[in-house]
């Protein structure tokens, strides 16, 4: 089953994004911010994270720097929610970028592209 770690600070954006994920069969773990994202991950690494790109105490961006500088951490595939276009450039090594507001059918071919991408190279 995969695990889905969501990381956004608005509750009710949270909440939907989880429940979406839920009925589709996904383990949804939830922060409402990078640090706090971090700091779950140190003890239950998710499968993929959807992150917004703007929070407050850690952003997205800054957490994806993170991961990427954490060996256990960095091979995470990470989707980042972004509410201005523009900002997506500052999206810059994320595995995917998705502008809001989405589909529900967009965040989950996401997830399923690369989970999939995930599991293939880890059967090598």
């Amino acid at each position: 089953m995969t695990r889905v770690l969501v990381v956004e600070d608005d509750p009710t954006l949270r909440r939907v994004i989880e429940l979406m994920l839920d009925v589709r069969g996904y383990v949804v773990d939830q922060a409402r911010n990078g640090k706090a994202a971090l700091d779950w991950m140190a003890e239950l690494p998710p499968d993929v994270v959807v992150a917004d790109l703007r929070m407050p105490l850690m952003d997205g961006h800054e957490l994806l720097e993170r991961m990427r500088a954490q060996p256990a951490l960095e091979a995470i595939p990470v989707i980042l929610l972004t509410g201005n276009l523009e900002a997506a450039g500052a999206a810059l090594g994320a595995d995917a970028v998705l502008t809001k507001p989405f589909e529900p059918a967009d965040l989950i071919a996401m997830i399923e592209k690369l989970t999939e991408k995930d599991a293939a190279t880890s059967d090598v």
